[in-house]
């Protein structure tokens, strides 16, 4: 969908969707068929079945039962998860799906922060504070400009800070020049971005929409700049950004 490579950290694709993990949306499947199961009345067999199924794992036997009391107790302890009334059933199926969504956004973004779990996350750290759908998503821009924008902010681009990893033998980071331009700096994403007089041109039209969006852009310093843009809600600005990545092919 993104057109980023298939070694890309699968936190940065989830993080650009403002999607979870599988087991997410396994756990709330199971949480609300067992509360329909609860609901039922005393003969109908399903709820026997259940009933069975308490049986089972208050005699300390492996039971389904059980891996719903694990999960309700991670977010309800101390509290008999097999003697819940109806109006605490409802309490509860209002309750779990926000505190497991806090909790996995915690997690997300905690490891997205862990430069040691996810080097190639380097630069996604700095842009990526909050988890949610990221807006340029959102828009109606060309496949060409969604694939542009996903790559460079996920680190799945043509710059010579991720296609020195590619090399064989790997060029070590702090070789991975910029060759389009004799600054003899590391061509990674801000220096695409922001600096290199290559994309002087390129990047005019970006930088006035940036001003007319981005209060005292002009006095900020070149890692603000990168991060203001990249972080950016405003529609016109991320068209602009697409434009200017289709335009360099980065």
């Amino acid at each position: 969908m993104f057109g980023v490579r298939t070694q890309i950290s699968s936190q940065a694709v989830y993080g650009e969707t403002g999607r979870f993990p599988l087991h997410v949306r396994q756990q709330f499947r199971m949480i609300n068929y067992w509360i329909k199961l609860e609901e039922l009345p005393a003969n109908n067999i399903l709820k026997k079945c259940l009933n069975e199924q308490k049986d089972m794992h208050t005699s300390g036997n492996n039971a389904w039962v059980g891996k719903i009391i694990h999960m309700l107790n991670e977010h309800y302890p101390q509290r008999d998860h097999l003697r819940l009334v109806n109006n605490e059933l409802e309490s509860i199926a209002k309750t779990f799906k926000s505190k497991i969504y806090e909790k996995c956004q915690e997690t997300m973004l905690a490891e997205i922060n862990d430069s040691t779990l996810q080097p190639k996350l380097r630069t996604y750290k700095l842009i990526k504070t909050d988890y949610r759908l990221e807006p340029y998503l959102l828009l109606n821009l060309s496949r060409k400009m969604y694939y542009k924008i996903a790559r460079f902010r996920v680190s799945s681009h043509n710059l010579r800070i991720e296609i020195g990893r590619h090399e064989n033998p790997i060029l070590p980071a702090v070789e991975r020049l910029c060759l389009k331009c004799n600054m003899h700096v590391i061509e990674d994403e801000k220096h695409c971005l922001i600096v290199c007089p290559h994309n002087t041109l390129s990047r005019e039209d970006l930088f006035k929409i940036a001003n007319d969006h981005i209060e005292n852009f002009e006095q900020l310093n070149k890692e603000d700049k990168f991060k203001t843009i990249m972080k950016s809600k405003e529609p016109e600005l991320l068209k602009s950004l697409g434009k200017f990545l289709v335009n360099i092919d980065a």
